[in-house]
């Protein structure tokens, strides 16, 4: 994969829609939190259909309508890079506190595995994928959080390694969790503060939407 030249620095979250499975509702949500848009290929059209215009569009454009974005002013960026997926060049080159994604996961079970590969791939960008019913993100090296008693929360392993947990019915702790072996899933909250420590892998937490907000503020303070 090339190195890529970043294009925005922002010290305000961004909403970055993919062209995959999403719904207004869900990208209304994300904009909420993070106000400016940006799109990857297909999802600059689809930004359109919803009346939403779109900063820029990044990606190899070759699902995007050009026409279409040129005549509503929305600036595109081709990269030329057919060994990482637009997602990847949206990541590489977007520099924020936190993207909140949409329209990444869902639909295509090969975008959604591709989506995940991306998040063990930059993990000095925090990134939260959305969809429909959940949120998910690389954990980080140190992560605290607040969430009621029951909450369901799953860790899964994208790269095998260790964890320490403490506010989980079932602790982390002293497993060694690989997508070979022992995960994470189904777990559920029992204090009123989360916390997991990544000894090493890299994995992701998985949670209710709902908690989107919540989620965006811990990983802001995050270094």
């Amino acid at each position: 994969m090339k190195n890529f030249t970043r294009i925005v620095e922002s010290v305000q979250n961004l909403t970055l829609l993919g062209g995959g499975a999403s719904n207004v509702k869900e990208i209304l949500l994300a904009l909420e939190l993070a106000p400016r848009l940006f799109c990857a290929d297909g999802g600059g059209n689809r930004a359109l259909a919803w009346g939403l215009v779109p900063e820029k569009v990044i990606g190899d454009l070759d699902s995007a309508d050009l026409a279409e974005l040129a005549a509503a002013g929305v600036e595109t960026c081709f990269v030329d890079d057919q060994n990482s997926t637009d997602f990847e060049k949206c990541i590489a080159m977007l520099r924020a506190p936190v993207i909140i994604a949409v329209g990444f996961m869902g639909q295509r079970l090969d975008h959604q595995l591709a989506a995940l590969n991306a998040l063990a791939k930059f993990p000095q960008q925090p990134v939260v994928l959305v969809d429909a019913v959940d949120i998910c993100f690389l954990c980080p090296p140190e992560f605290r959080l607040h969430l009621p008693l029951g909450t369901r929360f799953s860790v899964f392993p994208l790269v095998a390694g260790r964890c320490k947990s403490a506010g989980l019915e079932w602790p982390l702790d002293g497993l060694d969790l690989s997508p070979m072996g022992q995960i994470g899933i189904s777990n559920r909250v029992v204090s009123d503060t989360l916390s997991i420590d990544v000894l090493s892998g890299r994995h992701i937490c998985i949670l209710p939407k709902q908690y989107l907000n919540r989620v965006l503020v811990a990983l802001s303070f995050i270094d």
